[in-house]
């Protein structure tokens, strides 16, 4: 495949239960930081705000569970909340890597709780992996380092992208 001499690495990681993990008062401080209008904010707050669970074990239906964290998975609205929680990590200060006919670095992919860089340098990965303890601190996110994979794109300087 002919890249027009690009080079470099993309880093695909795996957020730990990322949907599982994310604080509800955090998506509604999002919401208000990205300046959403305040009618949809109080309903995301309805629908994410005094939540309870109860289980049954042997039969028996256990007392309240208070519900604080996790984006509702199979909720139509949910990847786009996600979308939007995770854009903080977009801004982060990684290089990327210029792509031919295109005014701005392509750095972040993401889908849902997908993620993956695209980069020239293997520094990228580490300011990403502290851009994401810093989003966790926060956010409840975690990455799970065992499923990281990194690939070389084309031929990069085997000096600087040592994997």
């Amino acid at each position: 495949m002919d890249l027009n001499g690009i080079s470099g690495i993309l880093i695909s990681f795996d957020q730990e239960k990322a949907f599982d993990r994310v604080e509800h008062e955090f998506i509604i401080q999002v919401l208000r930081a990205m300046n959403f209008p305040s009618n949809f904010i109080r309903w995301i707050e309805i629908i994410y705000t005094n939540i309870s669970s109860k289980v049954i074990i042997n039969g028996a239906l256990s007392d309240k569970i208070e519900i604080t964290r996790s984006i509702r998975q199979g909720c139509p609205i949910s990847m786009s909340i996600y979308a939007v929680i995770i854009e903080a990590v977009r801004r982060n200060n990684i290089q990327g890597i210029q792509i031919p006919n295109h005014s701005t670095n392509v750095k972040l992919f993401q889908h849902a709780d997908d993620c993956s860089i695209i980069s020239t340098n293997l520094t990228d990965y580490e300011k990403l992996l502290e851009e994401f303890k810093q989003f966790g601190l926060v956010s409840g996110s975690k990455i799970n380092e065992n499923k990281t994979e990194i690939l070389k794109i084309g031929n990069p300087n085997t000096k600087t992208l040592a994997v």
